[in-house]
Parts: structure tokens; C-alpha cells; sequence
């Protein structure tokens, strides 16, 4: 499962996440869709944090240390349809 990523102010797409572990998740009682998005949420929100919380590298390494779903950044090249 992938997840976009975006900026709480802007909209902006900052980055897309994989979740590496589902069935851990699925063992745990976890849904994991909404454990992303939450975590994102606090992460992006958050300013005390010493990381840069438009960061989603940072989010991953944060999310992972403080969360059951685990994720890796997935790199994507989005292309506009061709008009031809």
C-alpha cells in the first residue's frame, strides 16, 4: 500500500510511503491507512521536533521509531498525458 504524502497547509505532494510490515500490522489490530495518515498529521503539525517536518525522510526515520506500521520512501516520477 502507498501513500501520498502532502503538506497540511499547501496540498502540496511532498513525497509517497510504502508500509513494509501489513501483516504485522494486521496481527496487532492495526489498520495501518489510518496509522499513516495520523502519524503524517502529527509529524507534519508538529514544531518542537528538532527534524524538519516537511522532511519525509525524516518523517519515515520518526515514524518508524514511534510507530507499529513501518515504511520506506518510494521514489515516483509522475508524467503528463500526452495530448497526441
Amino acid at each position: 500500500m502507498y501513500y501520498s504524502l502532502h503538506d497540511t497547509e499547501t496540498e502540496e505532494i511532498l513525497g509517497t510511503v510504502k508500509v513494509i510490515n501489513p501483516e504485522e500490522c494486521k496481527e496487532n489490530g492495526i489498520e495501518h491507512s489510518m496509522e499513516v495518515s495520523e502519524s503524517w498529521d502529527e509529524f507534519n503539525r508538529c514544531e518542537e521536533s528538532e527534524l524538519d517536518n516537511q522532511d519525509v525522510n525524516d518523517f519515515v526515520k520518526w515514524n518508524n521509531e514511534n510507530r507499529v506500521t513501518q515504511i520506506e520512501r518510494i521514489y515516483l516520477e509522475y508524467c503528463q498525458p500526452s495530448n497526441d
